[in-house]
């Protein structure tokens, strides 16, 4: 039983936000440049540091460095509220 002071229903409205949000979450993952996709999911995903990431894909850490920060940029512009009530 749901505590008293949570409202009927809160518990589904949040598990339906968190699937739109991963939802929203993949499509923005899917548009980024396929080098942009592997250093993220190294990084985040896998927790690797740069320059473990730098390795494994034979190039300098740098080079992670500048894709790691330009993919996080796109997807803060794509994820950002602001866009989204532009898509809706």
């Amino acid at each position: 039983m749901a505590p008293a002071n949570v409202r009927r229903g809160q518990f589904s409205d949040a598990g339906r936000r968190s699937k739109q949000n991963a939802g929203a979450l993949l499509t923005a993952l899917r548009h980024l440049p396929d080098r942009q996709r592997e250093v993220i999911a190294l990084r985040v995903f896998l927790d690797l540091d740069i320059d473990t990431i730098a390795a494994h894909l034979e190039i300098a850490p740098g080079t992670v460095r500048v894709h790691l920060s330009r993919a996080m940029t796109t997807l803060r512009h794509e994820l950002s509220p602001s866009q989204a009530m532009e898509a809706g």
